[in-house]
Formats: C-alpha cells, sequence, structure tokens
C-alpha cells in the first residue's frame, strides 16, 4: 500500500472498480484552487472528466501535461463522481483508447480554460450560438478533447451531438464543459449513468480563500462582478478604502491570490519563472520581450501596493497601473477611462 493513500481511499476504490470498466467516463468534483474557481465562474456543478484507460489508469486531461494518473486520486480528491457509460460498437472502444493515448504529454489548453471563465466572468456571452466546429483536436482541454476522439471513433456520438448543442455549453463559451457529459446522460443520449457516489465534501478553495477578508465586513460584491458591475466599481476610486476593499475581495486570479503572501523579490523570481517557462518555445523579438517585462513590473508593482500601507501617492499610482494593466494596447481607451476617474474626484458623490 502507498503510504500517501489513506485505508478510506483504498476501501474506496475497491468500491469503485466492481463499478467501473474500461472505456467509462468518470465525471469529478475536485477540491484543487483551479478548479473550484472553474466550478464558481462557469457556474457547473462538476469540473473535470476523465477516462478509464486501463485497470488502474485514468486518463487524466489537465495542468501541466495530459497525463495517466490512479484512480485512487480522485477518490481523494472529489466529493462526488459520476461513472458514464458508452456504448460503444465492435472496434470503438479500441480506437477510442489508441486515440487518447496519442494526446498523452501534451500541454493542457489552460489558455481555452480562462477564455470560457473569462467570457462567463464578465457575461459576455453572445446573442448568437457560437458555431459548432468539430476539430476540437487542438483544444487540450478535458471534455474538448474527449468528445473530439468520441467522435472520431463513434460513428452514432458524431451523428447525435450536433443535434443537442443547444442543450450545452458550447454555443455560449465555444467549449464544452465536464456538466454537459451529465447533462446528455439525463436526456437518455448516448451515456448511460452506471453509478453515482458521494464522497467526503472537498473545501471549497474558491470561498475559502476570502475568508480573511470576508470575516472584516460585508462584501461590497458577493458574487464574481459582471461588467455592469464593474462600471460601478470604478465609481468607488475616489473612496480608496471601499475600492482597496473591493479589489482585495475581487481579485480571483490564482497568481495573484498566491502572491499575496509573498515578498517582493520571491513574487519576482516565480513570475519570472513563469514567464520563461511560457515563452520558451517562442522565439522572443525585442518589442514583445520589452512588452513582457513592462507588464511582468507593472503587476509586481501593483500587488506590492495592494499589500502596502495606504497613501495617496500610491493609490494614485495603483490606479495608474491597473489603468495600464487594462488598456495596454489602446491609448484611446486609457483617456477616456482617466477622463472618467478625474470627473468622479472633481465631483465625488457624497
Amino acid at each position: 500500500m502507498d503510504k500517501k493513500y489513506t485505508i478510506e481511499q483504498y476501501q474506496l476504490n475497491e468500491e469503485f472498480k466492481q463499478k467501473v470498466q474500461v472505456g467509462d467516463f468518470i465525471l469529478t468534483q475536485t477540491d484543487s484552487f483551479v478548479y473550484s474557481l472553474s466550478r464558481s465562474i462557469l457556474k457547473i456543478e462538476y469540473d473535470h472528466l476523465l477516462v478509464l484507460i486501463r485497470e488502474d489508469q485514468l486518463l487524466h486531461i489537465g495542468w501541466p501535461k495530459i497525463r495517466i494518473i490512479n484512480p485512487l486520486q480522485i477518490l481523494r480528491q472529489s466529493s462526488k463522481y459520476i461513472i458514464f457509460r458508452p456504448p460503444y460498437q465492435e472496434g470503438e472502444l479500441q480506437k477510442f483508447l489508441m486515440y487518447l493515448q496519442t494526446s498523452l504529454q501534451a500541454d493542457y489548453d489552460y489558455q481555452k480554460l480562462l477564455q470560457g471563465m473569462i467570457k462567463k466572468l464578465v457575461n459576455k456571452v453572445p446573442t448568437d450560438p457560437i458555431p459548432y466546429s468539430s476539430n476540437l483536436k487542438s483544444s487540450r482541454v478535458c471534455t474538448d478533447l474527449i468528445f473530439y476522439w468520441l467522435e472520431a471513433s463513434s460513428a452514432k456520438f458524431r451523428e447525435l451531438l450536433p443535434d443537442y448543442l443547444g442543450y450545452l455549453d458550447y454555443p455560449l463559451i465555444g467549449s464544452f464543459t465536464p456538466d454537459d457529459i451529465n447533462t446528455l446522460a439525463k436526456m437518455n443520449v448516448f451515456f448511460q449513468i452506471i453509478h453515482e457516489k458521494e464522497i467526503q465534501k472537498p473545501e471549497n478553495t474558491f470561498k475559502s480563500l476570502g475568508k480573511n477578508i470576508q470575516s472584516q465586513g460585508k462584501l461590497y460584491l458577493p458574487e464574481i462582478p459582471s461588467i455592469k458591475q464593474l462600471k460601478k466599481l470604478i465609481k468607488y476610486i475616489p473612496y480608496p478604502e471601499k475600492f482597496i476593499g473591493l479589489l482585495q475581495q475581487q481579485f480571483f486570479w490564482y497568481y495573484l491570490i498566491k502572491l499575496f503572501t509573498m515578498s517582493k523579490k520571491q513574487m519576482t523570481e516565480k513570475l519570472l519563472k513563469f514567464v520563461i517557462k511560457r515563452y520558451s518555445s517562442e522565439k522572443l523579438t525585442n518589442k514583445k520581450q520589452k512588452k513582457i517585462v513592462k507588464r511582468l513590473r507593472i503587476f509586481i508593482d501593483t500587488i506590492s501596493i495592494i499589500n502596502s500601507p495606504f497613501s495617496g501617492k500610491t493609490y494614485v499610482k495603483l490606479i495608474n497601473n491597473l489603468i495600464e494593466l487594462a488598456f495596454q494596447n489602446s491609448k484611446s481607451a486609457k483617456e477616456q477611462v482617466l477622463k472618467m476617474i478625474i470627473k468622479l474626484f472633481i465631483k465625488p458623490k457624497l
């Protein structure tokens, strides 16, 4: 027995093995920050979809790379899991498993995940549905890639999926979410629910990150802000304490929250490593390199200001940094926002 797993996990795994078979899909709710954050923003119940490719191996499409994990890991992390079984025809299961394994060690497409989260975050949901593209191979997020290879393997799934898009998340954010498989199964479309299991409830890490801040007083914005709420946020700028309080409560970005506890030196080292890793495979021009370094410096400076004692000088610098980060590529937008803010300071509302 591996000491990193508990006796309870091994017991749960024995139960799991009796219910599941190779080729089954496992839908989970996990306790990691990234997945609980996506659950909160995308407003979905489940956050991760895996496939059993061998008796003791799950294909895990997650950061940083697509890889194989032990089923014990999801039993440790998830509060729930549901087992789904597709109706594979002769030869389809073998083909599906072969296709899945061609994606092993590919980089996880965290940018696609963030794009979907941002669309939900700012309510930029299109009036017209996003047209469906069956070429999801390049979208290396869990449900997209699994659906792509299932379409390539199963003629029946390939035929059915376009007819049910209106019930799924794809037309709204241009990507499938883990909840979509549950939606199809509950409509008796293709997937069969084999087993549903409640496990210990994981901590909602997204909410827990704000516990210290929330304990200091009532939240100004209890939910993720929409564009309308963000416009209201600008009106708080003449009132520094409220504005900084709002920033601390609503800054959801993973690296930002993690960096709050670090010194400026540690922040710089961490972010530089991230930037080097992120762009190591690209040929950087001097212009692009300067742009990245500039944004990095502004970002670190902004975090330091939020954590430092308040003064009028640092507050002006904070506002300027935020405008620079948000509108770096649009001089006219920066000027327009500055005019709005100056107007607010000249005639603050009582």
